[in-house]
């Protein structure tokens, strides 16, 4: 990746200069040394002629070399800012001008060689090399790979994961009709354990069936999550951080099925919920009985507490009476009858 930045860096146009600019950045194989392609072992010859990877420097020949384009090079460099699918900025701009500035030069660079064949057979050999028609340099197979697989890594760390992200919401609303399931059947349930007729019997069970399935649900689409591939060789933080979060997903997942679908309480049968409504009226009769009893009750004490009162009453005034003065404003002396007698009783 160093050596890569450095032959993108103050890159020439003229074919000559770069010619010097890439091997001031990679020493280049002396090409003399080099009888076979180190990665077919077949011999060099006037139709397998040798050709030198930018990257690492080596001796290949043409079969075993592959060009590398300035596009894809910038994009591994500059993953987060450089995008084949992005519209080019005011400076991506200028770039694609100086690369088509570059091979216009280059193009025309061809047609002198060919209008003056007294040029080197070298000249000739690294303008055909470089393919002057597309602005990329030349690698062999194992450094394309390299940036191969670093593209990919990039991708991973900068790119949405956009399946995660499909699955995750997917999964959320799973969830969300499961809270909403477990709420309504519990309170349907509840209701029929009291003997209550604001509920079927027969729906309830229906809703058992589905919470059931929501959980099957959710616990599927959370297994995929966990088990989504990703790069075998892909090590970077970004890529451990998003395991990381595909096991918690799947970890919250089934601690959710556990505390909120599979814990419900059970729906109780036709033979049970009979005699809960008969339990259930039975002690609705009992109350009303017990009530009835107790208002009874408190109404003879209301008429005894009454009638203490009125006597009350009537005794003091009666006392009052016998010790009244007379208009003469002496104390007139009670006789002591038997009606009296039976009066102050």
């Amino acid at each position: 990746m160093i050596r890569l930045e450095k032959l993108m860096r103050d890159l020439p146009t003229d074919p000559s200069k770069r010619r010097a600019h890439e091997q001031a950045v990679v020493p280049w194989i002396d090409e003399e040394v080099v009888k076979l392609c180190p990665c077919c072992a077949k011999m060099f010859n006037l139709a397998r002629r040798k050709h030198h990877c930018r990257l690492c420097g080596s001796v290949i020949c043409s079969d075993c070399s592959t060009g590398v384009d300035f596009e894809f090079a910038e994009r591994v460099l500059h993953p987060a800012t450089i995008s084949k699918f992005e519209v080019p900025s005011a400076a991506d701009q200028d770039v694609v001008k100086a690369k088509k500035e570059y091979t216009k030069e280059n193009r025309s660079l061809g047609s002198k060689l060919i209008e003056r064949p007294q040029e080197s057979l070298n000249s000739l050999k690294s303008l055909v090399d470089q393919k002057l028609t597309e602005p990329q340099f030349r690698s062999c197979h194992l450094c394309r790979s390299i940036l191969d697989r670093q593209e990919r890594r990039s991708e991973a760390a900068t790119s949405e994961p956009v399946l995660l992200f499909q699955f995750f919401q997917r999964l959320q609303e799973h969830m969300r009709e499961g809270r909403e399931q477990a709420a309504s059947y519990k309170t349907a349930v509840e209701s029929l354990h009291r003997g209550e007729e604001d509920h079927e019997l027969h729906e309830a069970k229906r809703q058992r069936v589905k919470l059931l399935k929501i959980a099957e649900d959710i616990d599927a689409m959370s297994r995929r999550i966990a088990k989504l591939d990703t790069e075998p060789e892909a090590t970077s933080p970004a890529v451990g951080l998003r395991l990381q979060l595909q096991q918690r997903i799947r970890h919250d997942a089934v601690n959710f099925v556990k505390a909120t679908l599979v814990g419900m309480p059970d729906v109780p049968t036709e033979e049970e919920y009979a005699e809960l409504k008969r339990s259930r009226i039975e002690a609705a009769a009992k109350r009303v009985q017990e009530e009835r009893l107790a208002a009874r009750a408190m109404r003879q004490r209301f008429e005894q507490e009454q009638a203490r009162r009125e006597k009350k009453v009537m005794t003091t005034s009666s006392s009052r009476d016998r010790l009244s003065p007379n208009h003469t404003g002496k104390a007139v002396k009670t006789v002591m009858t038997p009606n009296n007698m039976l009066e102050a009783q």
